[in-house]
This record gives C-alpha cells, structure tokens and sequence, in this order.
C-alpha cells in the first residue's frame, strides 16, 4: 500500500466508526427518552408507556403502519356495531 491509499484507509475507518457512534448516541438517546416516558406514566398515573412503534418508530415504519391500519378498521368495526344496536333501540322505541 501507498501511504496515501493508508491515509485514505485510515480515514474510512474514522469515518465509519462516527457512523456508528452516531447510530450508538442516537439508540441510547431513544432508550433514556423511552425510559423517561414510562416512568412518567407511570408517576402521572397514566400507566401506558409508548407502544414499541412508537418509541422506534424509524425501525419500525412497515409495521406502525399495519398496526394503524388494523386499529382504524377496529374502530371502524366498534362504529358500526354502535350505529347498528343504536338503530335497533330506535325500532324497538317506536
């Protein structure tokens, strides 16, 4: 090896170490914020942490997204069972 192909070796690997530090600082940053919050539901007495979507949702994007998707449909399922067992009691009123 040239001595500059070992600086540009050198320099590679600096760099692709403070790629990873940087994917390291932001992890433990997400865990202490994740951390933070369960403790703080559960001392206002809300006691419901963040889902794991939600406390990584950048990893998680695909599955946040179907989890939406079946709760909108759930919802949608609750809605319908509403306005349809309000419509019989109407019947049964008249």
């Amino acid at each position: 090896m040239t001595p500059k192909e070992i600086v540009d070796y050198i320099k590679a690997s600096e760099k692709r170490e403070r790629v990873k530090l940087k994917e390291r600082a932001q992890m433990d940053y997400t865990h202490t914020s994740t951390l933070a919050s369960f403790v703080s539901a559960i001392i206002i007495g809300k006691n419901k942490p963040p889902t794991i979507y939600e406390a990584y949702e950048k990893l998680f994007v695909e599955e946040a997204e179907q989890k939406r998707q079946a709760d909108l449909k759930a919802q949608i399922e609750s809605m319908k069972a509403h306005i349809s067992s309000v419509g019989k009691i109407r019947k049964v009123n008249q």
